[in-house]
């Protein structure tokens, strides 16, 4: 599944509590979340809630990520073709120096 869908949160449903399962399944597997049987319904709808919140922000810094390394290119080139261009001077508080 994570081939097919690399950014997959997995919630693990389980009828027997064993810690070190949760553990390799966490760990291994990379399950984001473990619930027990039987679930209270309240419980489980806020689980898939947060998880999809969670889905939501992983998806959002990845986006920034992407930005920031874009922007980052255009610095260095234009740092190529105007050196100094990006040098910045901060006063001892890092405020920014006119």
């Amino acid at each position: 599944m994570r081939i097919i869908y690399p950014d997959i949160l997995t919630i693990m449903v389980t009828d027997h509590a064993d810690i070190k399962l949760a553990i390799k399944a966490i760990n291994e597997a990379g399950v984001y979340k473990f619930l027990l049987k039987p679930w209270d319904d309240i419980d489980f709808k806020s689980t898939i809630k947060k998880t999809l919140e969670s889905l939501q922000v992983i998806k959002e810094r990845d986006e920034l990520i992407r930005k920031v390394k874009t922007h980052e290119v255009t610095l260095k080139d234009l740092e190529k073709r105007y050196p100094g261009i990006t040098k910045v001077e901060r006063d001892e508080d890092g405020y920014i120096l006119p």
